[in-house]
């Protein structure tokens, strides 16, 4: 079962949101409990797939206290859409100050009756004829729902929210709640597709892979390669760089090699890294001048070469290459990876390139097995 997203809806949503809305409620207005509602014009969540395409939608009015879930729509059911909307909304009210979650739905919606209250919801009054009122403002609702039962009452359901940040939980999750309302439904998803798979994920770790990339958020490691957690052993950092004098990522390469016993360690970097372009600007202020500092050596040491280069853009390119095989030629030379050559382990590292363009990782073809002739370290080897 394919993972989705859950985010706030943007003013570029709203085009879709008014198509979504008469084609699953036969008009761009909602009309309930007396009051017409334009979804497009209110805050709202929507879910979306890997590949950005909408799967539900909950607008939702957030006012006086309490917060009210005017839709809530799921294009494919089962797969935890509904769910993980509801607890954004619920986060975005309690965050909003607001005491209570309510919704109105009529007395023929049998389903949505058992899956709010499956969730916490509780009846909290029935508006007994309300359906021949909302009829008025919009009389496109009909006499009969579609599994043939009359539509006569609006049942209004309610569930308490507490204050923000008070549960643990995706709807109590505070400015961020659509974040873990993601979580919950990637949990509940993969659970239902693979029972086993968290207690194989607690029981260790086997990646045979170290990924030493950019913290570009743009640049996620598992989602470039479609692969689950547990497959790689990750550090990132801002240009992607192995310094010797960085703990942080000499402590990642030895538990990589020496704990972990990985068979490849790739330095992936990418193309338009700001890392790597603030290295060809001006000097930065603070931490960033000194971090950056080596790459800015390294395009000084190939001054002529990216001088060669067509354009700004065309330098800015090829530094990021020449810094992933620079990473390349540090690993070589890191004290975890020249004892593990030395015992005889098959231990490769490869630089690859990610074109944020097209998507496409690039193999650089540098890979080495073993260190340069002649080197003697970079941590005091003798």
């Amino acid at each position: 079962m394919a993972p989705f997203v859950v985010r706030p809806t943007r003013d570029r949503d709203r085009e879709w949101v008014r198509r979504f809305t008469a084609e699953r409620w036969g008009a761009e207005v909602v009309a309930v409990h007396g009051v017409v509602y334009r979804p497009d014009d209110l805050a709202g969540f929507i879910a979306e797939d890997e590949g950005g395409r909408p799967l539900g939608l909950a607008p939702y009015v957030a006012s006086e206290g309490a917060c009210e879930l005017v839709t809530l729509d799921s294009v494919e059911e089962g797969r935890g859409v509904g769910t993980a909307l509801v607890e954004a909304v619920a986060a975005a009210g309690r965050d909003s100050g607001c005491a209570r979650l309510w919704l109105v739905t009529t007395n023929d919606n049998l389903h949505a009756l058992g899956f709010y209250q499956r969730r916490g919801f509780h009846l909290a009054a029935v508006h007994r004829g309300a359906v021949a009122k909302a009829r008025e403002l919009k009389p496109s609702i009909p006499e009969v729902a579609p599994n043939g039962i009359p539509l006569r009452d609006e049942l209004e359901l309610e569930m308490a929210l507490g204050p923000p940040g008070e549960r643990g939980t995706a709807a109590g999750a505070g400015p961020l709640g659509h974040l873990l309302a993601n979580n919950t439904a990637w949990a509940e998803a993969q659970a239902r597709r693979d029972p086993g798979f968290f207690g194989r994920l607690a029981a260790g770790q086997n990646p045979r892979c170290l990924w030493i990339g950019c913290s570009d958020s743009r640049v996620p490691p598992e989602a470039l390669m479609r692969l689950p957690p547990g497959e790689l052993f990750v550090h990132r950092n801002i240009a992607n760089l192995v310094s010797p004098g960085d703990a942080s990522a000499l402590s990642a390469v030895q538990f990589a090699v020496e704990h972990l016993g990985v068979d490849h360690v790739v330095v992936c970097g990418h193309y338009r890294c700001g890392g790597v372009g603030a290295a060809l600007g001006p000097a930065a202020s603070g931490p960033l001048e000194s971090w950056i500092g080596p790459v800015r050596r390294l395009a000084e040491a190939h001054g002529k070469e990216l001088s060669a280069q067509e354009g700004h853009e065309a330098r800015w390119r090829r530094l990021c290459e020449l810094n992933v095989v620079a990473q390349v030629d540090v690993l070589r030379g890191l004290d975890p990876v020249r004892r593990a050559w030395d015992e005889g382990r098959t231990l490769l590292i490869h630089g690859w390139m990610f074109d944020l363009e097209t998507g496409r990782l690039r193999d650089l073809e540098i890979t080495a097995g073993g260190p340069p002739a002649g080197f003697r370290g970079t941590e005091g080897r003798p």
